[in-house]
């Protein structure tokens, strides 16, 4: 086998092994990753974490009345959103 032909030939099978390792987690192996399961009870998603400093917890604060605040199409909303705020989903 010439020396070009062997190194293309090199380079597919290196592509072939590269693309196979990356498709890995998406095929049967990883997919109980990938699904969704129910939050253990006592579990809170919409209050801070404990021991955040004063700033922290502003930020979570203000970030929390952005997800609750409602949006129109003057605030920027466009046509394809089904509901008209993130805390609807």
């Amino acid at each position: 086998m010439k020396p070009d032909l062997r190194r293309t030939r090199s380079k597919i099978l290196l592509r072939i092994a590269a693309a196979a390792l990356l498709l890995t987690p998406l095929t049967g192996s990883g997919c109980g990753r990938l699904l969704t399961t129910s939050p253990e009870p006592g579990d809170v998603f919409d209050a801070p974490l404990d021991g955040l400093s004063p700033a922290e917890r502003t930020a979570f604060l203000r970030g929390d009345a952005e997800f609750a605040r409602a949006f129109s199409m003057t605030d920027g909303l466009g046509p394809i959103f089904n509901e008209v705020a993130c805390a609807s989903c």
